[in-house]
């Protein structure tokens, strides 16, 4: 190789990095990536031609050729090489050009985005990696990730069929909102990169939309209204931050998001109905909040004794209530054992029903029933049970409840306790002391428990105390 600029410097050989010594004979051969020397006597080709000579500036001769000013020729034809050369659905057409072609035309930018993303991967199968291409052709790594990242994405959506060739023509020059769709699938890919199109979404606008998809997706929104199209998997993103903003509490934020999903192109009406709903709920409830009121709420912590009670059915007046309506009496269905919470029965709603304490005698009924005594001054079996003289009988003068039990633990009769027995004929059921029924075949129709009467100043006889040791 010679070098000469005004003056001869005489023969001295021009090593390129990566290349052999020079030949014998002073001639210094230039090797460039994917080429192989000349033989000896013949011009260094590059891209299959030999570069012409130049008089002037400066002037290098390979093999005893002179070069011209440019150190580089496409090979012929290559400028006018038609775009279906490589734009395939694979890249066997890329690959079989010779790797200075295909660098050649990367440096040159000749084709389409994804054309050239075709050449790479073909570069990429050759063995030159990124970075050489970076240094040979110009095109940074990064372009490089892109083009060959979205690539896959361009073609499912071609190949679909479902975009026009005005919507694929859209994304020549954006590939960066393609790239943004490559986490979804091929039946998500296809609908969205027809509203990126439609809608002339900017590469962010449509990272929104991706994301937007995946959330739809992740959170089921169609059970909330939203259909899987694009717009209405936009509005639903919005529709979700609406609700995490803070509601009522940031109602500006909440109405913000609320009217961008209303302003989402191709809203479906059930969509638009849903966040119509939920924006008119969230300004009526930031009106409430602002009304100014002085109410105020007592909370109570209830004691264990005032929650612990148990309804019992009142059957009727003592004297006129027969067996038959004592052993029918009704009984509470349920009951809860936090606030004593009970329900009547369908027979039982037209029934009057008296609450008393849990005392102990009460929760071991088994069938309780309630009469009503006028006066408990009448009843002779009261006073005698009371073991009351006559001066004192007017103490029991007033109303009472006498309380039974149709279903008792035993029915066997005690001479200590008193027993409610059938009147015959269906007349009313008689009191009776356990001492006069002792030995007889009179089975008693209930038990009686106790006699309760309504509070007063002075207490006489059995306290509820009493009771609730039993």
């Amino acid at each position: 190789m010679k070098c000469n600029r005004a003056g001869n410097f005489g023969d001295s050989p021009l090593i390129i990095p990566g290349q052999s010594n020079p030949r014998p004979g002073g001639g210094g051969g230039l090797v460039f990536p994917g080429q192989s020397s000349s033989p000896p006597g013949r011009g260094a080709k590059f891209g299959g031609g030999t570069a012409p000579s130049s008089g002037n500036s400066l002037d290098l001769e390979i093999d005893g050729v002179p070069s011209g000013p440019r150190n580089f020729r496409p090979p012929p034809g290559f400028m006018n090489a038609s775009p279906s050369d490589i734009d395939t659905d694979d890249t066997a057409a890329a690959a079989g050009q010779n790797t200075d072609s295909m660098l050649s035309r990367l440096r040159a930018n000749a084709g389409k985005w994804h054309q050239l993303a075709k050449v790479i991967l073909a570069l990429q199968q050759s063995g030159i990696d990124g970075q050489m291409v970076q240094d040979i052709s110009g095109l940074e790594r990064r372009t490089q990730h892109l083009w060959v990242s979205t690539l896959s994405v361009y073609q499912s959506i071609k190949l679909s069929g479902q975009l026009t060739d005005e919507q694929l023509k859209v994304f020549d020059h954006n590939p960066e909102s393609l790239y943004e769709l490559r986490m979804l699938s091929a039946s998500q890919r296809t609908p969205a990169a027809r509203y990126i199109a439609e809608h002339g979404l900017v590469p962010s606008q449509a990272q929104v939309l991706a994301r937007a998809i995946k959330e739809h997706e992740r959170r089921k929104g169609e059970g909330e209204g939203f259909t899987n199209s694009p717009g209405d998997c936009l509005a639903y993103k919005y529709y979700r931050d609406a609700l995490e903003c803070g509601g009522v509490k940031r109602l500006e934020n909440t109405e913000a998001y609320l009217n961008k999903g209303l302003e989402v192109a191709e809203l479906t009406e059930g969509a638009r109905k849903k966040i119509q709903e939920t924006l008119e709920d969230t300004v009526d409830k930031a009106g409430e909040e602002n009304i100014p009121f002085s109410a105020r709420l007592s909370i109570l912590r209830l004691e264990r004794e005032e929650v612990g009670y148990r309804p019992i059915a009142m059957v009727g007046t003592l004297g006129s209530v027969n067996a038959a309506t004592i052993v029918g009496a009704p009984k509470v269905a349920t009951q809860s054992a936090v606030f004593s919470a009970f329900t009547i029965p369908p027979e039982a709603i037209n029934a009057q029903w008296v609450c008393l304490p849990n005392w102990s005698v009460v929760l071991r009924a088994g069938r309780p029933a309630a009469l009503f005594v006028e006066n408990c001054l009448k009843l002779p079996s009261v006073r005698e049970a009371l073991g009351m003289k006559e001066d004192d009988a007017k103490k029991v003068l007033g109303s009472g409840i006498l309380v039974v039990d149709s279903e008792p633990e035993s029915m066997e009769v005690d001479e200590n306790e008193f027993y409610m027995i059938d009147g015959g004929s269906g007349g009313a059921s008689q009191i009776k002391a356990g001492s006069l029924l002792v030995g007889k075949e009179i089975k008693p129709v209930a038990k009686v428990l106790f006699l309760a009467r309504p509070p007063a100043k002075d207490t006489t006889g059995a306290t509820t105390s009493n009771l609730l040791s039993v």
